[in-house]
């Protein structure tokens, strides 16, 4: 821990642990707002209405959807020379999956993939540009399934702003892509620092920037990786959809699609432990865009 002379903690550190703990706050926070802005008779007569052979199925859904989540990683790591069996990595991609409940979005469920990947490899850096690199191509390939789905029904996709906001964020998102794969100077400023810590600094941006580079030039990987995002983010709206059907919702799929870019993006940001609030609450925006009631909106949500 750092402190000051006197052993008390210094700003930094304070600063730190105020935030974990607000993390959880902002969570609940965002959901008992979203909580009291719904009717909870319609609430509750929507989840009682449910159909469970419907549910069933958006289950069996949502449990084929690691299937293309494991393969997309393990193509990113067999191509930096990381080989480990197919039902090691199943296993570390569930157990990271599992702590994303407690833990701040999905940040902290791939710090848990990075770390036992860097413990049974000896390989940190490609831990950690591989689990972040997968990351970045399925927010690509939910981004650019949105788009399409914009431009396939933009008349029900404009309403609210919806379109350009989703064209926008893929506009953004692909800037970002090439500038990361475009970051020479981190290599050429490594060794420029003269204190010590701040020269270790960047010696780990450098390498951590080496590992993504490799990757420039390995364009049927990076082709691979991003068709297993899509097919993943298709199976997990169609397990959505059905959800929806199950509670009595009518939506149109490629809204759904569209819609789910912009929640996905929303959600990726580590303000509260799961996405707490955060997630109902942009269910609650978006849908509302093509007419869906609150307490439905919440209920599909939960």
């Amino acid at each position: 821990m750092e402190t000051d002379p006197v052993g008390i903690p210094s700003l930094k550190e304070r600063l730190a642990r105020t935030w974990k703990w607000l993390r959880p706050v902002i969570g609940i926070a965002l959901l008992a707002y979203v909580l009291c802005i719904v009717d909870w008779e319609v609430l509750l007569a929507t989840i009682a209405q449910t159909n469970g052979w419907l549910i069933a199925v958006a289950v069996l859904i949502e449990l084929l959807t690691v299937v293309p989540r494991v393969l997309r990683w393990r193509a990113l790591l067999i191509t930096q020379g990381v080989r480990l069996p197919t039902m090691q990595l199943t296993s570390i991609y569930l157990i990271g999956s599992f702590f994303n409940n407690f833990l701040p979005s999905d940040v902290g469920g791939d710090s848990v993939r990075m770390l036992r990947v860097a413990r049974a490899t000896g390989q940190g850096t490609d831990a950690v540009s591989s689990t972040v690199l997968e990351r970045l191509l399925g927010m690509l390939a939910t981004l650019t399934l949105g788009a399409v789905a914009v431009l396939a029904n933009w008349q029900i996709a404009s309403e609210g702003g919806l379109a350009i906001a989703v064209l926008a964020a893929l506009g953004v998102f692909v800037l970002g892509l090439v500038l990361l794969f475009n970051l020479g100077g981190i290599r050429r400023w490594a060794d420029k620092p003269k204190a010590q810590w701040l020269r270790t600094v960047a010696h780990k941006l450098a390498d951590l920037y080496d590992s993504f580079h490799a990757f420039r030039y390995r364009r049927n990987t990076l082709a691979l990786v991003t068709a297993y995002s899509m097919i993943y983010r298709l199976l997990m709206i169609t397990g959505l959809y059905m959800q929806a059907l199950a509670l009595g919702i009518s939506i149109p799929f490629l809204w759904l699609v569209s819609a789910i870019s912009l929640i996905a993006v929303v959600t990726a940001m580590p303000f509260s432990l799961n996405a707490l609030g955060l997630k109902e609450g942009a269910y609650v925006f978006f849908f509302g865009l093509v007419g869906v009631a609150a307490p439905q909106a919440v209920a599909l949500a939960l």
